[in-house]
């Protein structure tokens, strides 16, 4: 890989940061409830009282480091990485959620954010996995749950999701007799993302590969 090819597979993984990182925020703003990998934090931050970011990094660092325990021994200086990751990534979280503000006055106006945020965390993903650097906490943990239960990534980010969602569900009924974080838009997200994802690798994945000088075997 010539410099040229590792400058833009650097910008193309901090675009997919960005990107990731706008959509999930966006999914917490449509009042149908948020990303299922998010609704635990989102829970448990309302009822707390403690900001939705800084229990963002702590799930993340929960992941992190059972991924490290549960992994080879090769691989867990890669996962380390995930660290700093999480960190960086509240950050933007914190950030997107003060700018991000929204007044709906029609129900077909949260659908088409949601339609927004899950298209924006498609594409962060998609870009993310491309390429091949640090990987976001929630899939390299969907990852070791899928190589544990030998079903695949697939599997693996289908358990973690349901249950963060289930987690939601049980602590909100409770403590405050209700659903908190969890919503048709979980439901929605939880199908709808990687369709998204899918058809974002097949239409660009060759071609940002290309351009990052990174060839398909890689």
């Amino acid at each position: 890989m010539n410099r040229r090819g590792a400058v833009w597979r650097i910008l193309f993984y901090l675009a997919g940061t960005v990107l990731l990182s706008m959509g999930l925020t966006l999914n917490t703003k449509t009042e149908l409830g948020t990303a299922p990998i998010l609704t635990l934090p989102l829970a448990l931050s309302e009822i707390l009282q403690i900001h939705f970011s800084v229990l963002v990094f702590i799930l993340y660092a929960v992941f992190t480091t059972l991924s490290f325990l549960l992994a080879e021994r090769p691989g867990r200086v890669k996962i380390l990485l995930q660290f700093p990751f999480s960190f960086a990534f509240s950050m933007l979280l914190e950030l997107w959620g003060g700018v991000f503000y929204f007044s709906f006055t029609a129900v077909w106006q949260q659908y088409l954010l949601l339609l927004a945020a899950m298209m924006l965390t498609a594409a962060g993903v998609s870009c993310m996995i491309n390429m091949e650097l640090i990987t976001n906490p929630a899939d390299g943990f969907a990852d070791t749950v899928g190589r544990l239960t030998g079903k695949g990534v697939g599997t693996g980010k289908n358990i973690v999701d349901i249950t963060c969602a289930l987690c939601a569900m049980l602590i909100g009924l409770a403590v405050r007799r209700r659903l908190m974080g969890v919503g048709i838009g979980t439901v929605i997200s939880m199908v709808a993302v990687g369709r998204f994802i899918a058809i974002f690798q097949k239409l660009f994945r060759k071609k940002m590969r290309t351009i990052a000088g990174m060839n398909e075997s890689a």
